[in-house]
């Protein structure tokens, strides 16, 4: 049976791989850029279970908004859906990575009692909150692609 750490990595990996193809999927470089931003989220979130696989101590790091950096290009996104075909089969990319992360915070809560010390906790709980962080940055996202004169910066 695989280890708590070992479900967390592959669910960290598959997420990598669906941003990285998202990124390169995507003919708005604005939005590659976020794309590409949450595969490195990813890739920091597969690094941290790693360790915590090991029995290592989590490293300080700083928690970067995603939030900030998906706001910043909203504005500049808005002309690429007026095209209605790629508007479509973007919001279905956009709600399913928005599904993703969802599941990813239900798992990662799930693991919280399971953590075997205070530092693994609190790295869960970092976790928990940059992926919750993907989900609103993912729905707004598609929000915006169904509506850009509805957007409200929130």
């Amino acid at each position: 049976m695989e280890s708590i750490w070992q479900l967390a990595k592959n669910m960290e990996q598959e997420g990598i791989e669906f941003y990285r193809k998202l990124s390169e999927d995507t003919a708005i470089s604005e939005l590659a850029g976020v794309f590409y931003f949450l595969m490195e989220q990813e890739k920091v979130h597969l690094s941290v279970f790693t360790d915590m696989e090991r029995g290592m101590m989590m490293q300080s790091r700083d928690r970067h908004s995603a939030k900030d950096t998906a706001k910043q290009i909203f504005p500049k996104i808005a002309p690429a859906f007026k095209d209605i075909e790629n508007k479509l089969s973007a919001i279905d990319a956009y709600r399913k990575a928005e599904e993703v992360e969802r599941k990813s915070v239900e798992y990662y809560t799930s693991l919280l009692p399971q953590a075997e010390n205070e530092q693994q906790k609190k790295a869960l709980e970092m976790i928990i909150e940059e992926e919750r962080d993907h989900e609103s940055i993912m729905q707004s996202i598609a929000d915006f692609a169904e509506d850009p004169s509805k957007w409200i910066e929130d």
